[in-house]
This record gives C-alpha cells, structure tokens and sequence, in this order.
C-alpha cells in the first residue's frame, strides 16, 4: 500500500477539519452510519486463499469469481473490481444534511502462465471518500505498473 502524497494527506486532514468545524459552529449533528458489505463479485478470504501460484489454473478463476471485469493480451491478464462500502458520514443541519461515502476502491489482477497456471496474483485498494474519481485513476495507475513490470514474468 502506498503512502499518501502529502498534499492528498493535508487535503484531506482540512477536509475534516472543515467539516468537524462546521458541524461545532453551526449547531450541527455529525453523524456515521456504517454501511458494512461487498459487491457480489468481491472475492472472499476464503477464495483469495485457494488461489495459488503455478497451482489454480484461468478455469479454477472463472469458476470462482466468473469473468473479469477486464481480459487483457488474449486472457494473459485478468482483472476483477469492485467497491466495498465502509460508511456514510454526514453532519445534519436542521432540515438539511451534507453527506459524503467512505469507500475502499478495490482490484485483483491475475497473470497466467502460457500452460494457464497462476504467475502472480496481487490485490489492490485505495481508500476514498465520496465518488472516488482521484483514487481510481491512482489504482489504475499502480495496475498499470503492476502489469508493466510483468512483462516476461510468465512466458
């Protein structure tokens, strides 16, 4: 998991400042309601266990987890994604309320040998507050260079 550039971290240190802030001036009332549960296609500890390098073969993935969000150079790669969902926070003003998700964006980026074994395997998350876009791009960015640094890993 990488660090936080630091003006990502002091963005976000102001955002709950401002919020916090908000919510003490204006009389208002800060509220999180967890929001625990996955996405149906979100691997389980148990299935993340049993898959197993040189071992669980491109069919033992399909039959566990179904296609891939994303088949890249003719199903060398798979890539799976999805969004766990941790909370909503909010402050509530009278009639109003300003609300905003903490998300974890999720991926699981498998390369295949050419006898369709597992070469690696590697999870990926970064974690958000509402839509997310800035922590997409990030976790792209690192399958990006995850899939790069493959090259000549399996063949």
């Amino acid at each position: 998991m990488s660090a936080l550039a630091p003006s990502a971290a002091i963005e976000r240190w102001f955002m709950r400042l401002a919020f916090l802030s908000v919510a003490i001036t204006t009389g208002g009332c800060p509220f999180i309601i967890p929001t625990p549960g996955l996405e149906a296609r979100a691997p389980t500890a148990e299935v993340m266990q049993t898959i197993k390098p040189h071992v669980t073969t491109r069919t033992d993935m399909l039959m566990m987890l179904g296609d891939p969000n994303f088949r890249l150079e003719d199903d060398r790669y798979f890539v799976y994604d999805w969004t766990d969902h941790k909370a909503v926070a909010g402050v509530g003003i009278g009639y109003l309320a300003y609300t905003v998700a903490l998300i974890d964006l999720r991926a699981l980026a498998i390369e295949f040998a050419p006898d369709g074994r597992v070469a690696r395997v590697k999870e990926f998350k970064k974690s958000a507050s509402g839509k997310g876009e800035q922590e997409e791009r990030e976790l792209w960015e690192d399958i990006r260079v995850w899939l790069k640094a493959a090259n000549g890993t399996a063949r």
